[in-house]
């Protein structure tokens, strides 16, 4: 609809915020988001890029997409539960050597190094240990921040398809260093709270 720029400022408003969001979210060597509903499809766009930055993620378990819910939690769950087998396997393999039965032994020490084995593999393909989310479920938090290391984004659009490209929405962009850094006392203070 309008968009009006200086030097360090621009304000947006129309159904376009993906063209500034997007890119600070591809840009930035770490990312600090507020965002109260995230769609499927960002959740996914978020797990590729904890690949190769940190990401910390302020949401709600009551508004995000369920789907998105389910998808950021099986990263750390899936992983937790093979570790766990791997453990219990192993108490059980020292319980039978100590027991004197080596044939269940050799089974379930051959259970503890493969359950072992498959809970490293898990972990580098499910394990996110570079994107950080904090479900906001006592409170609603309605605001929209994103906050790389050299520019940040507030404003009204969330993190789903509409919200990116359908909506008329309202952005403000700043390189400013002052109020980025105010940004991201902002956001820490508020992770703190939660």
């Amino acid at each position: 609809m309008f968009s009006h720029s200086t030097n360090k400022e621009i304000t947006y408003s129309g159904t376009d915020s993906y063209k500034y969001v997007n890119k600070l979210l591809k840009n930035g060597t770490e990312l600090w988001i507020i965002s109260p509903y995230i769609s499927f499809d960002y959740a996914k766009l978020l797990v590729k890029y904890s690949k190769k930055k940190k990401i910390w993620l302020i949401t709600s378990h009551n508004a995000t997409n369920l789907k998105s819910i389910k998808y950021f939690e099986s990263f750390s769950k899936f992983y937790k539960k093979i570790l766990k087998s791997a453990v219990f396997f192993a108490f059980l393999a020292i319980a039978t050597y100590l027991l004197n039965f080596h044939l269940l032994f050799g089974i379930m020490f051959a259970l503890t190094l493969f359950l072992g084995f498959m809970s490293i593999l898990s972990f580098k393909k499910k394990h996110l240990p570079n994107l950080k989310i904090k479900f906001s479920d006592k409170v609603f938090i309605h605001e929209k921040i994103y906050i790389s290391d050299k520019e940040a984004i507030t404003g009204s659009a969330n993190l789903t398809f509409s919200g990116q490209h359908k909506n008329i929405e309202h952005i403000e962009l700043t390189d400013s260093a002052e109020k980025i850094n105010g940004l991201k006392m902002h956001f820490h203070s508020l992770w703190e709270t939660l």
